[in-house]
């Protein structure tokens, strides 16, 4: 650390020798001094300055303690960042990795995409992903290449397929502590990750097979480095961090496609604009764009992307950039067409239920007078709004779109919760709402599914109950402890939702049904189960109506068939006087109830002669 650094501390340390030194001219002149002094490594002997009969630096003697206290001090804020850490990490692990295995692969998407990875390690085929036997072309293959070690560990298991969104989610929470400690102070990092961790919808979407939470964690990264390594947040130019971002945005491409790279740049821009103006446009696009980033974006992007144009041609190009991307956003093709208030905002306000009472007093957190923290916090939170806004404008809607701003999200709300004090009045009325909703959605769920045995409604209701309990208590105590409280609340909702996870996991079963259709010729009749084929381990035929059941059993001895309970014993009538049918499995799949039935022969059953 230059010399500067040092006669600084000594300052800091000694009010009485700070006065001498608030003459900016004076101090810069010390500065140019002690910096020249200073690149030989040490201070010439004998050297001294007296003020009030006290010396800086008197002998040698003094220098080491100094570099001593130095090196003592950033031992000291490196051991408490790295017990900070250490912290979130197990909390994450906690609150995020456990349970992953306790209900069995959901269709359609975690199915899907289980499936692609395991036949990409069994065949060896790992450029073009395969699912029951048509290539898979609408999603690109980070995810999958992500599951493969899992699976060469564990095997072809829930747990396997679901550990990249794991670790991606316990990553982004070291992320929100790292940034948010750097920029405004270990508490606000602190919270920041906690909030991540309380978060309902992360801790749902972190135990799912899905891509999403991969591509946040890329998405979020490559911005933090772009504006960080421009200097829009007033650090130093980087041009490691800028290579850095262009390699996330790159892998999250590959984690879901040209959204990977289009959202941050946008709000790259966006930023440079509120912060530079036009006239630092100009030099954020040097610094972003003329350097070797761009290059190694493409060396990531483009060998999977020309491959799948020279194995499958124009076909790849409408199945991924035009049906699944282009049609979607714009609606040519309806697969989720709901709005933004139906969508979008309960699954805002459901994601952040524990944190609704300090929205409000974030609102000062936009009259920052640090520049520094002023260009951050304004740029993380423009970054979660362009999220927002893009997704709201297209025409098909998902929840798990609205990932992507939450980093930004918890950093906002981090930032105002490390700033805070007490609770107002107002805090309190918020607080008081939502035990008065917990308790009574909890109360309605025990009164109207009591009886039900087959779905987890009481542990719900249970949960919503003692969540509303525990909300009105803290309505009494206007504490600033009663952060770690709402904090104990994100506990006690994970507890009671891996509860209601493992009843509904007991229910639904599809990995026992997978096994029973693993040995003997089986089909789907009018749906496509996506988990049952993954846990199967083959390819399953889906058939549309009865005649195509006869087909399939043409000479054959045994069959099952997987469907609705509701359907299938209309189409087996016909079927009886050849076939024995018998249902040999039953289970929950989206609400109703599904049944394997196995057809076998009835002349080849075996009957026991009668005794004489």
């Amino acid at each position: 650390m230059p010399c500067f650094y040092r006669l600084k501390a000594v300052i800091e340390n000694d009010p009485s020798r700070g006065p001498l030194f608030k003459g900016h001219g004076f101090f810069m002149y010390l500065r140019e001094f002690f910096t020249k002094l200073s690149k030989s490594g040490t201070f010439p002997y004998g050297f001294s300055f007296d003020h009030h009969g006290k010396s800086l630096f008197v002998d040698s003697a003094d220098r080491v303690d100094l570099w001593e206290l130095e090196r003592i001090n950033g031992a000291m804020e490196k051991k408490v960042f790295l017990k900070d850490l250490l912290i979130i990490t197990v909390l994450a692990i906690v609150m995020l990795g456990i349970g992953t295995e306790l209900i069995p692969l959901t269709a359609p998407d975690e199915g899907r995409n289980a499936s692609a990875a395991w036949n990409m390690l069994s065949s060896g085929d790992f450029l073009t992903p395969v699912f029951n036997g048509i290539p898979r072309l609408i999603k690109p293959p980070l995810l999958y290449y992500l599951m493969l070690p899992f699976m060469i560990l564990l095997g072809p298991c829930a747990a396997a397929a679901r550990m990249p969104s794991v670790v991606a989610a316990v990553l982004m929470s070291l992320i929100l502590c790292s940034f948010g400690s750097r920029y405004f102070g270990r508490k606000a990092g602190f919270w920041a990750a906690l909030i991540w961790l309380t978060n309902i919808h992360v801790l749902l979407e972190s135990r799912s097979a899905v891509p999403e939470m991969t591509l946040v964690l890329f998405q979020t990264l490559a911005f933090l480095f772009l504006i960080e390594g421009t200097g829009l947040t007033g650090k130093e130019r980087s041009r490691g961090k800028v290579y850095t971002a262009w390699l996330c945005a790159g892998l999250a491409v590959l984690a879901k496609g040209p959204v990977g790279f289009l959202l941050p740049g946008l709000s790259a821009i966006l930023c440079c604009l509120l912060v530079k103006g036009l006239k630092g446009m100009i030099p954020f696009l040097k610094a972003a764009w003329i350097n070797m980033g761009p290059l190694l974006f493409l060396a990531i992007v483009l060998p999977w992307y020309l491959a799948m144009f020279h194995i499958h041609g124009h076909y790849f190009l409408e199945e991924f950039f035009f049906r699944n991307n282009l049609a979607r956003f714009t609606g040519a093709v309806e697969y989720h067409p709901y709005s933004f208030w139906v969508v979008y905002l309960p699954v805002l306000l459901a994601a952040f239920w524990f944190w609704h009472p300090w929205w409000l007093p974030s609102i000062k957190c936009f009259f920052i007078k640090d520049n520094q923290e002023k260009d951050f916090l304004g740029a993380v939170f423009l970054y979660s709004i362009v999220v927002i806004l893009f997704y709201a404008l297209a025409a098909n809607k998902l929840h798990h779109y609205l990932l992507a701003s939450y980093p930004g999200l918890c950093l906002f709300l981090g930032y105002s919760i490390s700033r805070g004090g007490r609770f107002s009045l107002l805090q309190s009325g918020v607080v008081a709402f939502q035990g008065f909703l917990e308790l009574a959605s909890g109360i309605y769920l025990f009164l109207a599914f009591s009886s039900s045995t087959e779905l987890p409604f009481m542990a719900f209701a249970s949960m919503f109950m003692v969540l509303g309990i525990s909300t009105i208590l803290l309505v009494l105590s206007r504490k600033e402890g009663t952060l770690w409280a709402y904090l104990g609340r994100g506990f006690l909702f994970l507890v009671i939702l891996l509860s209601a996870a493992y009843s509904y996991g007991k229910v639904y079963a599809v990995d026992r049904a997978g096994y029973l259709m693993s040995g003997v010729p089986s089909a789907l009749y009018r749906e496509e189960q996506s988990a049952l084929i993954f846990y199967s381990h083959k390819s399953l035929r889906v058939l549309k109506n009865p005649g195509q059941i006869e087909k399939f059993m043409e000479g054959k001895i045994i069959g099952r068939i997987y469907g609705s309970e509701k359907d299938l014993p209309e189409v087996f009538q016909p079927l009886e006087k050849e076939y024995r049918p018998r249902v040999i499995w039953k289970g929950m799949n989206d609400g109703h109830r599904s049944v394997i039935v196995e057809l076998k022969r009835e002349d080849l059953i075996d009957h026991v002669p009668s005794c004489k």
